[in-house]
């Protein structure tokens, strides 16, 4: 019998796709999911709203909230007396503060404006309902 190849050389071989899975498609039903999705929820809505970001600016929130989420563990357990890795604490610290000034630290109006069109309905929507009173 020979000896099994390791398995990423098998797969390389066999032609067999890695599954590479994206925040949309984890279990939200962990807490630290639920932690990453409420923090990637507040910083998308403190840049104005989902429909006002770029890809990038969607692809940079998300990491932001994964350090966010996994910092804030890590302070916990550091305070019920497990040991910090400081190197690497203060190395995410640093990314998330570069992530965060990329994308900007001052919450962003939402706009609000409605086109010509929905302008104009109401507009006429309120004219005819003053007309029928």
């Amino acid at each position: 019998m020979s000896p099994r190849k390791p398995a990423k050389e098998r797969r390389s071989r066999k032609g067999i796709k890695v599954f590479l899975p994206s925040l949309a498609q984890l279990d939200r039903r962990t807490r630290a999911a639920q932690l990453v999705f409420e923090r990637r929820s507040r910083l998308i809505s403190d840049l104005g709203g989902e429909d006002r970001l770029s890809c990038a600016q969607i692809a940079l929130i998300e990491k932001a909230a994964v350090m966010d989420t996994w910092l804030e563990a890590t302070s916990a357990a550091w305070l019920k007396g497990e040991p910090l890795d400081v190197s690497s604490y203060t190395t995410t610290v640093n990314a998330l503060n570069r992530t965060l000034q990329l994308l900007g630290l001052r919450r962003q109006p939402k706009d609000v404006t409605p086109d010509l069109k929905s302008y104009l309905a109401s507009k006429a929507a309120v004219a005819a309902d003053q007309a029928a009173a």
